[in-house]
């Protein structure tokens, strides 16, 4: 009897053709499923409905994720529709998936919003791995098996037929883009106050803006990222936002400098840890707070102070004259310590020398820090 024997080579071509064959066969085994992705662009803003944002705001829905379920916006013919049309799925296995990640989930409602961009526009592929887990949804996504995550994903969307539900609200959803559109353009200081005060004119920024009446009324950022040098920002929130008195240019800056704070204290929040942290322990005893602070908690908290000083700028560039006085007052009324007040002229320093100090990144690594440190 002749022996086979299987020179390297040989064995290599077929042991990559067996490795192909493995890892054709486990996507073959979902269902592809593209939608339309609806948007309206303007220069460097894009109001958009993104299918996979929108797949896991109503998978929150119908998991009762307490943010998206009690809901103002009830009455409203999407959301009639949605919860009629995915009643039956929600005992759905991905549902019930999504409720159990966010049973104990502390990471902010955010993070959720921001896995939506680590799935592929099919619904076949997840961008990461349970070691390689991006540390901006890291909260959420620990120890996330991500094959079972993506199969029960895929199959929810197909047997869902939410492609159908998609073609049926088209139309509703164009108008809800073309309306939070029109909000933008009659505000159009937000995003250049952004590009011009935390960055260089070197740099290029991109603003996206999910619509959902999902989103129940609110408006919700994403951390900000860079990729090949643009700096992305996401955005979601409901399209009816622009008729609630309370929402302006000033609430839709003062989320916009979240979204840029939230990222650079994840990264560099070593260099402030000491100040944010002895800053917040003394409030929460002095106000009877006893809500023990998790890393988390210490972020969003400095994250929202610090986006509420900030927006002092904005005000004074583009308010009105005769209600400058009476924002400023209201936003500094927001503030719950004077350590914070006081931070205004910090901020007004940096614009005073932005040849120094060309991007905010710039001014809080090598001024801030330092000006804290000595607080201490």
């Amino acid at each position: 009897m002749k022996k086979t024997i299987l020179t390297l080579p040989l064995l290599a071509v077929i042991l990559s053709t067996l490795l192909t064959f493995v890892s054709c066969s486990k996507k073959a085994e979902l269902t592809p499923v593209t939608f339309k992705t609806l948007e309206v662009k303007k220069d460097n803003i894009t109001v958009c409905v993104d299918p996979r944002t929108e797949v896991l705001l109503i998978a929150s829905r119908l998991a009762e994720i307490s943010f998206f379920a009690n809901h103002d916006m009830d009455g409203d013919d999407y959301i009639t529709g949605i919860d009629k049309i995915m009643e039956k799925q929600k005992n759905h296995e991905f549902v019930k998936l999504l409720k159990s990640m966010t049973k104990n989930y502390k990471g902010g409602i955010y993070q959720l919003l921001t896995l939506s961009k680590y799935i592929s526009e099919d619904f076949t592929e997840i961008y990461f791995t349970k070691k390689t887990v991006p540390a901006e949804i890291e909260a959420l996504c620990k120890n996330l098996d991500t094959k079972k995550f993506i199969t029960l994903l895929n199959d929810f969307v197909n047997a869902s037929n939410l492609s159908r539900v998609w073609l049926l609200y088209e139309s509703y959803m164009k108008a809800n883009l073309f309306d939070v559109s029109d909000f933008y353009d009659k505000y159009p200081n937000v995003t250049r106050w952004i590009s011009e005060y935390f960055f260089d004119a070197s740099t290029k920024q991109i603003f996206k803006v999910h619509v959902s009446p999902i989103m129940n009324y609110y408006h919700i950022m994403t951390p900000y990222s860079t990729y090949d040098g643009v700096n992305n920002f996401f955005i979601c929130q409901s399209p009816g936002l622009n008729k609630v008195n309370n929402f302006s240019d000033i609430n839709l800056a003062i989320t916009m400098c979240g979204s840029f704070y939230i990222t650079y204290l994840r990264e560099h929040y070593e260099s402030f840890k000491n100040y944010i942290e002895k800053m917040m322990n003394d409030w929460a005893v002095k106000n009877n707070y006893t809500e023990k602070f998790q890393d988390f908690n210490y972020i969003g908290y400095a994250t929202d102070w610090i986006s509420y000083v900030t927006i002092i700028n904005y005000i004074e560039k583009f308010s009105p004259e005769d209600s400058k006085e009476l924002y400023i007052s209201s936003i500094e009324s927001s503030l719950p310590m004077e350590e914070l007040i006081s931070l205004k002229d910090v901020f007004k320093y940096y614009d005073e020398n932005r040849a120094n100090y060309p991007t905010m990144e710039s001014f809080l690594n090598n001024y801030l820090a330092d000006y804290l440190s000595k607080l201490n």
